[in-house]
């Protein structure tokens, strides 16, 4: 098995009870004869800008009130064994201390573009709720 790379954002209520953490995923794994580039470097690429923008935002006394946490998981072109390792030995015990997480946002296969009429088009409630969402994340105080 190879290994995940975590990394957190700590929010106002870190390790606490009142945290409700969101994991921000993609996988980083690929193997011969596979787009690779887009399953998953650009759901890596994804992942990693939205940690470099928010962590910039944080030194900037940024600091969201529930924790973010980023992970890139390994094995998930072999069984999701690095998605089902980060569940077992974070997500699991985070939720037996009483410490529930918002959801997952997962980034894979996101450079796909088909120019089929319709085929690119996001629902309005959908991106609605996006928009909020990380306006909330980005410029909440």
């Amino acid at each position: 098995m190879g290994t995940n790379i975590i990394g957190v954002i700590p929010g106002r209520h870190w390790s606490t009870t009142l945290d409700r953490p969101l994991v921000v995923g993609a996988h980083w794994d690929s193997y011969e004869m596979t787009p690779g580039l887009n399953d998953n470097g650009s759901g890596i690429l994804a992942l990693l800008e939205t940690a470099r923008l928010l962590s910039k935002k944080s030194l900037d006394c940024f600091r969201p009130d529930f924790s973010i946490i980023f992970v890139a998981f390994d094995g998930e072109e072999r069984g999701c064994r690095g998605s089902q390792q980060f569940v077992s030995s974070l997500v699991a015990p985070l939720h037996r201390q009483g410490i529930k997480t918002q959801g997952a946002i997962i980034l894979d296969t996101i450079l796909n573009y088909d120019e089929a009429p319709g085929s690119q088009i996001i629902s309005q409630v959908l991106f609605t709720s996006y928009f909020f969402f990380f306006k909330y994340l980005l410029f909440q105080y």
